[in-house]
Parts: C-alpha cells; sequence; structure tokens
C-alpha cells in the first residue's frame, strides 16, 4: 500500500469521525429540544387549567357574596345555622382551590389589593382601613378582585399651624 493511500483511508475515517460526531451532536440537541418542548406544555396545560378554575372561582365569588348578605339578614337560628354549614362548605372549596380572601380590616390601602370606596370619620388611625364592603380575593397569589373598602378620616388630626400667616394676622 503506497503512502498515498493509506493517508487517503485515515481522512477517510477522519471524515467519518467527524461525520458521526456531527450526528450525535444533532440528535443530542433535538433530543434536548424535545424535552424542553414536554416542559414547555406541561407548563401551558398548566396555566391554562390554573387561569379557568380561576374564571370560575371569580364567578362563584358573587355567591359567596350572596351568602355573606344573606347571613346578615337572617334572625331565624335553625335558618342561620344551616346556611353557615353551607356557607364554609363553599369557602372551604375555595380554599382548597387556591382562592383565599384578603384580610383588609385595620391595614393601610394597598393600591393593588383595595379600591378605597370612601373616607369615614373614625377615631382609627388615618388612612386605615375601617370598613370592608366587599371582600376582595386572591387565587394563587393572583388578583381575582380586590376588597372595597372604607378608609378612616380622622378629623382630631391637628392641621399644624403656619407661623408666617399668624404673623400677617397679628400685625393687621
Amino acid at each position: 500500500m503506497s503512502e498515498k493511500q493509506s493517508s487517503k483511508k485515515v481522512k477517510e475515517k477522519d471524515t467519518e469521525k467527524d461525520k458521526i460526531q456531527e450526528y450525535e451532536n444533532g440528535l443530542k440537541r433535538l433530543q434536548a429540544e424535545f424535552e424542553n418542548y414536554i416542559k414547555r406544555t406541561e407548563k401551558e396545560k398548566e396555566s391554562i387549567a390554573k387561569n379557568s378554575t380561576g374564571a370560575i372561582i371569580k364567578k362563584l365569588l358573587f355567591v359567596v357574596d350572596e351568602f355573606e348578605h344573606g347571613l346578615a339578614q337572617i334572625n331565624d337560628k335553625e335558618a342561620m345555622n344551616g346556611l353557615k354549614m353551607i356557607y364554609s362548605n363553599v369557602i372551604k372549596f375555595l380554599e382548597e382551590q387556591g382562592a383565599k380572601p384578603i384580610n383588609s380590616l385595620g391595614n393601610k390601602p394597598d393600591p393593588f389589593m383595595h379600591e378605597v370606596i370612601k373616607h369615614e370619620e373614625s377615631t382609627a388611625e388615618d388612612g386605615t382601613i375601617i370598613k370592608e364592603i366587599q371582600k376582595g380575593y386572591l387565587f394563587h397569589d393572583l388578583l381575582l378582585r380586590p376588597s372595597k373598602v372604607i378608609i378612616a378620616k380622622n378629623s382630631t388630626k391637628e392641621v399644624p399651624k403656619n407661623s408666617q400667616s399668624e404673623e400677617v394676622i397679628q400685625n393687621e
């Protein structure tokens, strides 16, 4: 065998090895892309399920509001106990699905969580939430609906006097 032929065979083997390495790398990339595709589609499925559940729960909050309103109006103790039991089951269901009420009373309003309906005279600290007109709810830390609240306007708070205006008044 001549030197040219052996050199040619070595080159052919090297190019074959390079092609095999190229195919292996291509297969590895394709496998990684497929695994990423599977993970991405799973996340999308979870997101779609979560959004669908959130939309249903948001519609169910109307029923919860009606229960709360009804409980406040009932005078019959037996009827109230029955409604309370149903209400607690609905609340338990909502919590199992990931919905939870926003705790508002006594806190400062958060513009992302609270909708301030009005200010009311109160002895409570100025700017704190004193009444909740409608409960707000979170669903897996996403806002389903903000709380509608009334905040305190403290009238006993002294307004700082402007010393310059007092001097002008005294000089006149």
